[in-house]
This record gives C-alpha cells, sequence and structure tokens, in this order.
C-alpha cells in the first residue's frame, strides 16, 4: 500500500513519527510537509536513518501573511497534491489539514484525519465531511457538532505521543538540578 502522510508542524511530525517509521516497515510510505521554518529540517534530520521506503517531499509554502494561507497553503497545495497523488499512485492519506483531505476526496482515496484545534469551526466542519475517519483530541470535545460515524474522539493528547515510555528515556539526574525526587512533582 502507498501511504502519504501530510507534516503541517511539528508537534504532528511528534505525533506521527512513530507510526510512519512502523508503517514503512511494510509499507511504501510518502512523508509530505508544507515549507514553513525548519520544518522541513526537522523531518529530514528525523527520518534521516529511517527504512528506506519513506521519501520526503515538500509540498507547498507558508509565508505566513494571510493571502500566502489562501493561495499558497491551501489553493495551490490542493492542486500540486492531487498532481502528487496521481503520479505516485497513493492509496491513502493521513493529515492533521485540510488540502490533502479535500485532494484525496477528489481522487476517490481513503482519508484519515486528526484534529485538535477547536477554534478552526470551518476546518473541522470540512473534514467532517471529507475523512474516513477524523480523529478528534479531547479540545475539540467542547465544539457543539453532531456526532458521526466516521468522527473517534480519542482521550490524549498528540504532544503525548513522544513521551512513551517505550520511546523516551528521560535523564533523572536532571531533577538533581531543581531538587526533585521523581514521581514526587508535577510535570
Amino acid at each position: 500500500m502507498r501511504i502519504l502522510i501530510d507534516i503541517g508542524h511539528p508537534a504532528q511530525f511528534n505525533y506521527l513519527k512513530i507510526p510512519i517509521n512502523i508503517l514503512s516497515n511494510e509499507h511504501e510510505v510518502y512523508v509530505s510537509y508544507i515549507k514553513r521554518g525548519k520544518l522541513g529540517d526537522i523531518i529530514n534530520q528525523e527520518l534521516k536513518y529511517a527504512h528506506h521506503s519513506i521519501i520526503i517531499k515538500q509540498i507547498g509554502k507558508h509565508r505566513g501573511s494571510i493571502f500566502s494561507i489562501i493561495w499558497d497553503a491551501n489553493i495551490c497545495r490542493l492542486f500540486q497534491f492531487i498532481l502528487f497523488i496521481y503520479r505516485n499512485k497513493i492509496d491513502i492519506g493521513v493529515d492533521g489539514g485540510f488540502p490533502l483531505g479535500l485532494a484525496l476526496r477528489i481522487m476517490r482515496r481513503k482519508y484519515i484525519q486528526f484534529d485538535d484545534d477547536f477554534e478552526r469551526h470551518l476546518t473541522i466542519f470540512l473534514e467532517k465531511h471529507l475523512a474516513d475517519k477524523l480523529y478528534l483530541f479531547p479540545s475539540t470535545i467542547k465544539l457543539n457538532f453532531r456526532k458521526s460515524s466516521n468522527i473517534i474522539l480519542i482521550n490524549a493528547l498528540k504532544e503525548w505521543a513522544y513521551l512513551s515510555p517505550t520511546y523516551f528515556f528521560p535523564d533523572n539526574s536532571v531533577l538533581d538540578e531543581y531538587n526533585l525526587q521523581e514521581g514526587n512533582y508535577i510535570f
């Protein structure tokens, strides 16, 4: 299977880094990102020694202005995704944004979406209608929306993903610097 995972900012990458590596053991994984700050450098550095079937590709840009957000990061990116999906025969996409979802729907491909930005009412409304599965984090529970069979509420934060004890090994000597005892403080 050919899977396209789109990354919009570092927290999304931290959330998806481990699944990207696991999926690449059995599938052809494409990781796209929007040119925005150091995001491309972070992804390329973190996946440098990952499985060989991970293909990293910058798709679109974001220069911070309202025009760039509308034109570059959404409209142009939508058409770039359509071409990319067609050329690379993508089967399914995973995203935390909007343009890839619309492109996948246009191309009649499967689409998994996650979101934790409850202030983006219109985006979540569109994702609800585009995604085959929409995973919403706790902050989005505040939204007043009608439940749907494609919506799954998950009791987690994407920022927790890289703190899993399976993958994160804390340096407890740091606690001495702050005169703290292990397990006896609030994070």
